[in-house]
């Protein structure tokens, strides 16, 4: 049964960001109702002093306290605000079902492989930089790297558009926090084409080839402290060679991303599915469209997200677990050069078949909008196309 809110049940490769425009921006999830801003809870992004907007997604701040963790209280999935506040539950603290139904509209969540022997995981010094990323199953101990869960939930308001995303582990050991969310313009289908090979012998095309531009958005709370720095990195280089360049801090005083971590336990009733979390288990962050697509109105285009756990805040130090998402059977990455015609196609198509297209700029103006079957595009003053997909996960 496909559903918007839902956890995918077999693992593949997630593309969260449904469709795209060769020369427009990129929306992801799916295309929900413009809200106001007006959350009044202080614990929300404010990108607007370098014009991103203002965000209503509450991302929980942590309070600082004199005990062994230098804190309480940080992120959680519940609403605290009122009711123009968003989270990813729409239920307030203790009245949850403890399960995805509790989740907000749009939210996707994505479970990494039950740990143990049959989860895989980067291995023989894989870091960042690698394009061709080395896998194994049952090489992750069940320790600080062991990944559990990601969510991804795509924001609209009438100030701007903000990618919320949150990670989960298994366990919640001393040390540093270091989770990577990478977002490639191709997404990868299974073959050659779109994806590296990833196994030490034979092979494993699971990892989506790198493209000039990808982004990564690095998440490290150091040991002992309570606020996360949220960066972004852009990729320079190809699908065989290149590097992470440009590492910029968003978080802080520039305010395009704000960061936080539970330093109290989260009840399972209060965590959409995601069972009991021990403090520093569960981390979320919100980012400014601007963040990821520059300012003036700049075009871009992702075609999925994974997220990746670090060794250590050293950048180059190894990878370890990751979460992939699933597959969808649309031939993906390919430029296609006529819109219309791909429209037309699109009519023909069964919704949860398309996983990504990419369509030409749209000619028709700023403000003109275009749905059919799910699919809202909406032009921008920039001539940027958003295309949104209603259903992008499917069971």
């Amino acid at each position: 049964m496909t559903q918007i809110i839902q956890k995918a049940r077999r693992r593949g490769y997630l593309a969260f960001v449904a469709l795209i425009a060769s020369s427009g921006l990129v929306a992801v999830i799916p295309a929900l109702p413009v809200a106001a801003t007006g959350c009044p809870t202080a614990n929300t992004l404010d990108a607007s002093s370098v014009g991103g907007g203002h965000s209503n997604f509450e991302i929980d701040a942590a309070i600082a306290d004199s005990t062994k963790l230098g804190a309480h209280a940080g992120a959680n999935l519940t609403l605290d605000g009122g009711s123009t506040c968003i989270d990813w539950s729409t239920k307030v603290a203790g009245v949850g079902t403890g399960t995805s139904a509790d989740a907000t509209t749009g939210v996707i969540i994505k479970p990494d492989l039950p740990s143990g022997t049959g989860d895989d995981s980067f291995t023989q010094g894989t870091s960042e930089n690698a394009t061709d990323p080395v896998i194994a199953t049952g090489s992750i101990p069940p320790n600080k790297s062991d990944l559990q869960d990601f969510g991804v939930y795509k924001e609209t308001n009438s100030s701007g558009k903000f990618l919320n995303l949150f990670w989960s582990r298994i366990n919640s050991p001393s040390g540093t926090v270091d989770m990577d969310f990478e977002l490639n313009k191709v997404a990868c289908d299974g073959t050659a084409a779109t994806c590296s090979n990833n196994a030490p012998k034979g092979t494993n095309y699971s990892i989506p080839l790198r493209s000039s531009g990808d982004k990564l958005v690095t998440y490290d709370l150091a040991n002992g402290g309570t606020v996360p720095t949220i960066s972004i990195y852009t990729w320079s280089g190809n699908s065989t060679s290149g590097s992470w360049a440009n590492g910029t801090v968003i978080s802080g005083g520039l305010g395009e991303a704000l960061g936080s971590i539970n330093f109290s336990s989260i009840a399972s009733k209060d965590s959409v599915g995601l069972g009991t979390k021990d403090p520093l288990t569960f981390g979320e962050a919100s980012i400014s469209f601007k963040a990821l697509f520059g300012s003036g109105g700049s075009c871009g285009a992702f075609g999925s997200v994974y997220l990746k756990s670090r060794s250590s805040n050293t950048f180059t130090d190894e990878l370890k677990d990751f979460i992939l998402d699933q597959r969808h059977r649309d031939a993906v990455g390919r430029q296609r050069p006529n819109r219309d015609h791909d429209l037309q196609r699109l009519q023909q198509r069964r919704l949860h078949d398309i996983g990504l297209l990419n369509f030409d700029h749209d000619p028709g103006g700023p403000g003109r909008q275009r749905q059919l079957h799910g699919v809202i595009g909406e032009l921008h003053s920039a001539g940027c196309r958003h295309l949104l997909l209603d259903r992008v996960l499917r069971q």
